[in-house]
């Protein structure tokens, strides 16, 4: 008997994969952007730190390069902290098993059996990542016949709400307006830079 992927627990499987799928995106997002602005405030600091040295009144140079030190140490650490890039190859490992066995026509025991052992084996995806699917599937790029692959377990429908595409602006805003403000710190910190030297 062939798992259907659009009811019951293919319908579960093949949302999970797609969540893992999001998450994966997510997190190699997450590296992405991080290395570049810890790579772009080291920059900042070592360009500090050779200008100050030739400069004479170096008191509020040193205090502010401190301050910038401080700070770059404790972004990489906490970087360092989430794992971003591990994190992102286990969801694929997680996503590509799954699709393995939606497409292995196993019967329901084996197939229910396998999806479980699979999900053992993998740390969870986030909210963020089921809700990114939904809002994706079902309000961005609506076509004929998707919302039949949008079902839960039960049968009921999958849509998107208000407060989930609420929830996504706000927090992509607070995540680009975060990552603009560190970007900002860096130029700041050329800008001083430029008129210390001119």
């Amino acid at each position: 008997m062939s798992i259907e992927k659009t009811e019951g627990i293919g319908a579960a499987a093949w949302i999970t994969s797609k969540s893992r799928m999001y998450a994966e995106k997510r997190l190699r997002l997450y590296d992405w952007v991080a290395h570049l602005l810890l790579s772009w405030l080291s920059l900042s600091v070592i360009a500090w730190s050779v200008v100050r040295s030739s400069v004479e009144n170096g008191v509020l140079i040193d205090l502010y390069t401190a301050i910038l030190s401080v700070f770059v140490f404790a972004f990489s650490v906490i970087v360092f902290g989430f794992k971003f890039g591990e994190n992102a190859a286990q969801h694929r490992e997680c996503y590509l098993r799954l699709q393995k066995l939606l497409d292995s026509g196993a019967s329901l025991d084996e197939f229910t059996q396998q999806y479980h052992e699979i999900l053992a084996g993998y740390g969870n995806h986030g909210s963020w990542d089921y809700e990114s699917v939904v809002l994706s599937l079902t309000l961005l790029n609506k076509r004929e016949g998707q919302e039949r692959a949008m079902q839960g377990k039960d049968g009921s429908s999958i849509v998107w709400s208000w407060p989930m595409l609420l929830k996504h602006v706000v927090f992509g805003l607070i995540f680009w307006l975060a990552c603009a403000a560190i970007f900002v710190l860096g130029l700041y910190t050329f800008i001083l830079i430029f008129l210390q030297v001119s």
